[in-house]
């Protein structure tokens, strides 16, 4: 577990513990290109993905301007726990076969 990307300047405000829990940056995380990686910006770009729910916990009291999400879907933030985390099996929704997404 650690950080997925080489921008680190988003993740200089976390110290070196809190970036060990810390998998990528959501947006880092989804392949989109042109205008619509400028969406993928607006809709994800305030989002780190973390190693779990208790990490996800920590991180968003000590930073309620970000929100934290485990990569079962589970999201917190300065407003608390949405738990996200789902089986979707059939249907197209359901057909995962990768983490990450294409727009």
């Amino acid at each position: 577990v650690g950080l997925a990307t080489p921008e680190l300047s988003f993740y200089e405000e976390f110290t070196a513990e809190e970036r060990a829990s810390i998998v990528a940056r959501l947006c880092d995380e989804v392949a989109a290109e042109g205008v619509y990686r400028a969406l993928a910006e607006a809709l994800v770009g305030d989002v780190f993905v973390a190693a779990d729910v208790a990490a996800c916990l920590r991180l968003a009291r000590a930073y309620p301007e970000w929100r934290f999400a485990t990569r079962e879907g589970d999201l917190v933030d300065a407003a608390g726990f949405v738990g996200g985390h789902r089986e979707i099996v059939q249907g197209a929704i359901g057909r995962r076969s990768s983490p990450s997404i294409r727009i």
